[in-house]
């Protein structure tokens, strides 16, 4: 993962200034070597390594679509039901899907449910929709509040 304000890649092609570049004139703000002191080495090595293990962890997560936050205490529970509206709803808005339990919005002709979509376990359906239909503008409060981890 690199970011446009800092990578490690970048703080050691500039650690040293070369003869060529105007950093090499200017009055030096380190030791005169030029060279990063040991301790800021390890650093940026343990900065690496940290850049690494996020890139890897990344990588089965395309990144298109938001992950739903941790459900919050005292959040509302929605009534879970193995049915849904109708057969051919629009999926609109979706979570993603790298995580074990996918959320789907699902407009039915201006009628709106969410969908629930997870891994096999007890107790849970693998496919379940919302109890509640609503209107559009409802419909995206409760999206709002399912990807905030105020409803679950």
């Amino acid at each position: 993962m690199t970011h446009a304000s800092f990578s490690v890649a970048s703080a050691r092609a500039t650690s040293s200034p070369t003869a060529s570049s105007p950093a090499a004139n200017a009055q030096p703000t380190r030791p005169a070597r030029g060279a990063l002191s040991a301790a800021a080495e390890r650093m940026l090595g343990i900065l690496a390594e940290a850049e690494d293990k996020a890139e890897a962890e990344d990588e089965d997560c395309p990144g298109v679509s938001p992950h739903p936050a941790v459900p919050l205490p005292g959040r509302t529970a929605f009534r879970w039901i193995e049915e849904s509206l109708g057969q051919r709803g629009r999926v609109i808005e979706h979570t993603c899907g790298c995580v074990m339990t996918v959320y789907e919005l699902i407009s039915y002709g201006g009628t709106y449910q969410i969908c629930r979509c997870t891994l096999p376990r007890p107790g849970v359906p693998a496919v379940s929709w919302t109890a509640e239909r609503w209107g559009r503008r409802e419909a995206y409060e409760w999206w709002r509040r399912l990807l905030t981890g105020q409803a679950r």
